[in-house]
């Protein structure tokens, strides 16, 4: 941290690493301080200002509301591949024609965002962890940039913002039974992980855009014992789930060609048929994802849990079914999604006319009982938490 008062007129700190750099200088004419490291830049206090050079940094956010803007002639943020706002005193004054910036980078009177940072630790709900020492509006644009310690949403906390922008290099955990709503965008070109027991999960909810990976971990998978699962991501290889040691997807080498404990089902097929296995033959090439929606069973050898990793899908999912015959789906999203009852917005109730009549309901798995359980309208209330599966 550099910390700058006094009534120095000019200042140079170019190449210097400097992560963080506060000013309070009412006499500040000339402020040079490229080619470094820090996120955030504040000049309001230095309402004298003439020059500023700030080319080649990790800004995110950057206020040059001082009062006196008309009075900088020289002013250069380029090269500042995360700087897409700057917050100045008068957004359509003429001056600004001169001022150089990124065509990516836009002038604007309030950029609507809150920049973590990461000083305290991890902890969302920590004021100490924000720039002006207070957590993001539900209204607010939150950006997490390169080179901070990374947020981690932690069981019981609901973070709820409008954007969401993950930097490079940055991450975002999602801790089982923590909430995160972003009812803008999300933006992520670093990596967002979620993670879940047997039966709770943690919960990603994204109202608008998403782009950038997600890591979805499903835990409670016992050896040798099947889980049915659906991948709460798109384009999740098979081929990589298979071969991932840390999933440890079982494998029968007695046949030929081998055959791995990863199925889906088609009931058009003759009893004790049904699951068809994915063999050595199958992932020869890396061509085959897991499909939205669709039902998988899996078996690790020892107990543990599996990780998908794709992007998120944000609108509705329509899959093809088997009429008159059991259909193996489930929850591509993640987020939790209402079997039954939760106001008439239901699975059951949007799909009601494409259930045979005599079998209006679902069939959800539990573990506790190892058999499948019927829900319908008129069952206690169940939502799927993410990636699990049924049958209808």
């Amino acid at each position: 941290m550099f910390f700058l008062d006094g009534y120095l007129e000019e200042v140079e700190l170019r190449s210097n690493k400097i992560n963080s750099l506060i000013l309070d200088n009412p006499k500040l004419k000339i402020l040079r301080a490229s080619k470094n490291q820090y996120a955030t830049l504040d000049v309001t206090n230095c309402p004298e200002l003439e020059e500023l050079s700030l080319t080649q940094t990790l800004l995110v956010s950057l206020d040059v509301r001082n009062g006196n803007n008309n009075l900088m002639t020289n002013f250069n943020a380029k090269f500042n591949n995360y700087l897409t706002c700057i917050e100045v005193d008068y957004a359509s004054a003429s001056y600004l024609s001169t001022w150089e910036k990124d065509v990516t980078t836009n002038f604007t009177e309030d950029c609507n965002n809150s920049i973590w940072t990461g000083i305290n630790g991890t902890d969302w709900t920590d004021n100490g962890n924000w720039t002006l020492n207070a957590i993001a509006l539900t209204t607010q644009n939150v950006i997490i940039p390169v080179l901070v310690t990374s947020p981690i949403i932690e069981s019981g906390v609901t973070a709820e913002i409008n954007d969401l922008e993950i930097q490079e290099l940055s991450s975002f955990t999602i801790e089982n039974n923590g909430i995160t709503i972003i009812n803008g965008n999300l933006n992520n070109t670093g990596t967002i992980s979620i993670s879940s027991s047997a039966n709770t999960s943690g919960t990603l909810i994204v109202r608008g855009t998403a782009n950038g990976n997600v890591t979805y971990e499903r835990s409670g998978l016992l050896a040798n014992k099947w889980s049915i699962i659906t991948a709460p991501v798109s384009v999740q290889s098979i081929k990589d789930f298979i071969e991932s040691s840390e999933n440890d997807i079982r494998v029968n080498t007695t046949v030929t060609p081998n055959r791995y404990a990863v199925a889906y089902y088609d009931d058009t097929k003759t009893d004790g048929n049904k699951w068809t296995y994915y063999t050595a033959d199958d992932i020869q090439t890396n061509t085959l994802t897991f499909e939205k929606g669709k039902g998988y069973i899996v078996s690790r050898a020892t107990n543990g849990s599996v990780k998908f990793t794709g992007t998120l899908t944000t609108t509705d999912v329509s899959i093809s079914v088997n009429e008159v015959k059991w259909n193996a789906i489930g929850n591509p999203y993640t987020a939790f999604l209402p079997i039954n009852n939760n106001s008439n917005e239901n699975f059951i109730q949007e799909n009601i006319s494409k259930f045979h009549p005599e079998n209006i309901g679902v069939y959800v798995w539990d573990n506790s009982q190892n058999k499948y359980v019927a829900k319908s309208l008129v069952s206690s209330s169940t939502s799927l938490t993410l990636g699990q599966d049924f049958l209808n």
